[in-house]
């Protein structure tokens, strides 16, 4: 083969995956539709008893990050958890930051997850996580022909998480942290109110979730 046919070949091959990859993403956005909204995933109340944990309420961050209120919400019981397995992540960018000593900004990503719950039932939105980049417990991947994004998935060999849902300040917030994290939340305290462009509960607009 010359090196005109190889160029033509490589072309046509690159079509072809363009349009293969239109066509799952049409797919994928078409059976998120039809799979249940995070917001029903079987929550259950975190101890209010936990706002009064000295790892907490010793930190030093609840002046700088607002953890006060965060304590607050779980002492009003209103804090919840569920337990979730992760099928699939993403990283997105949320934030742009001037940098003082260069030209260049700084862009800021955390990582989106899929969820779905212990019986394998994979939930529509993504939920951003306390990561700023890939976590190797959680899949991150990103799609092949033979991904096929089913609604349920086998959780035997899924990492296990925790999705909190709680409100600051009026502001109601989904996170995703693994479980030393949620063994200990101040280790997401820095984590707890996103960056202005980052939604806590979003539709998966990018398309880059996959899983198999």
């Amino acid at each position: 083969m010359g090196i005109f046919d190889k160029i033509k070949a490589n072309l046509a091959e690159a079509k072809r995956i363009s349009q293969v990859h239109h066509e799952m993403e049409v797919k994928a956005y078409e059976a998120d539709k039809k799979r249940p909204s995070v917001t029903e995933l079987e929550f259950t109340v975190l101890d209010p008893s936990f706002a009064t944990d000295p790892r907490y309420t010793n930190s030093g961050y609840i002046k700088e990050v607002g953890v006060d209120a965060f304590l607050k919400c779980i002492g009003e019981g209103k804090c919840e958890y569920v337990e979730v397995v992760v099928p699939a992540t993403h990283e997105v960018h949320v934030d742009t930051r001037r940098t003082v000593l260069s030209d260049d900004d700084e862009w800021i990503y955390r990582v989106y997850c899929k969820v779905a719950d212990l019986n394998g039932t994979v939930y529509r939105e993504t939920i951003i996580s306390s990561k700023d980049s890939p976590f190797k417990q959680w899949p991150n991947a990103y799609w092949n022909e033979n991904f096929t994004n089913p609604d349920v998935v086998s959780v035997e060999g899924l990492a296990h998480a925790y999705v909190l849902h709680y409100f600051m300040d009026g502001t109601e917030y989904y996170l995703v942290v693994d479980p030393d994290e949620f063994n200990d939340l101040s280790k997401v305290f820095l984590r707890l109110k996103n960056r202005r462009l980052a939604g806590c509960l979003e539709p998966d607009n990018s398309c880059n979730f996959w899983w198999k």
